[in-house]
């Protein structure tokens, strides 16, 4: 209910996979709502991306910037589509921040002038006084390392498990963690479905 009255709230990611239930997307019906005031409005360009966002948010699922562990990387890395060393969405990544390492995934393509954005779920494991609109860090020392070609087969929603087990494979495969760093392993925040109970 918080994130789907935010106006900033951005509903798609790059990371993105065929929905996998029956269940709507809980922002459609702000975004539905929105087109047709748009519509009503004239404003013509803004309802063209309004369809847009509508169309994928009921064919797709996304990444959720308060509870999934992404970073965003610029969209001028987009370019150069056969380059083997290019990240792709769902490649895998690990954000380091003085000696504490956190795993992620690339989950989004951003502004070409912008570089070293991250979910928010990310900042605050970072600092826990992250917000929208308070930076978890303001200073150079934060690196990303990504492993370009390390996306899943398939995507979906992320497998912390496999997240934090990846990662550590990864970086063990360039040469392992200092005898100082702190892996930070992340798990799932989303509640889960309630098993269902066998008919009687």
């Amino acid at each position: 209910e918080n994130i789907r009255k935010r106006d900033y709230y951005q509903p798609t990611t790059s990371y993105r996979w065929r929905k996998l239930g029956k269940t709507p997307n809980p922002l459609l019906e702000g975004w539905q709502e929105r087109l047709k005031r748009y519509t009503k409005e004239g404003k013509t360009d803004e309802a063209a991306n309004a369809k847009l966002v509508i169309t994928d948010l009921q064919r797709y699922s996304f990444l959720l910037a308060e509870y999934d562990s992404f970073i965003v990387v610029p969209l001028t890395v987009k370019e150069g589509k056969d380059d083997t060393y290019r990240p792709a969405p769902g490649d895998y990544a690990a954000v380091v921040v003085g000696k504490r390492v956190f795993p992620a995934i690339v989950g989004d393509f951003g502004p070409k002038f912008k570089t070293g954005e991250a979910s928010l779920r990310l900042c605050r494991e970072v600092n826990p006084k992250a917000k929208v609109y308070a930076r978890p860090v303001s200073d150079l020392g934060v690196s990303y390392i990504i492993f370009p070609g390390t996306k899943e087969p398939e995507n979906g929603p992320i497998n912390y498990d496999r997240l934090n087990s990846r990662v550590r494979e990864l970086l063990q495969e360039v040469g392992g963690l200092g005898p100082e760093a702190e892996f930070v392993e992340m798990h799932d925040l989303l509640p889960q479905p309630a098993p269902a109970t066998p008919a009687q």
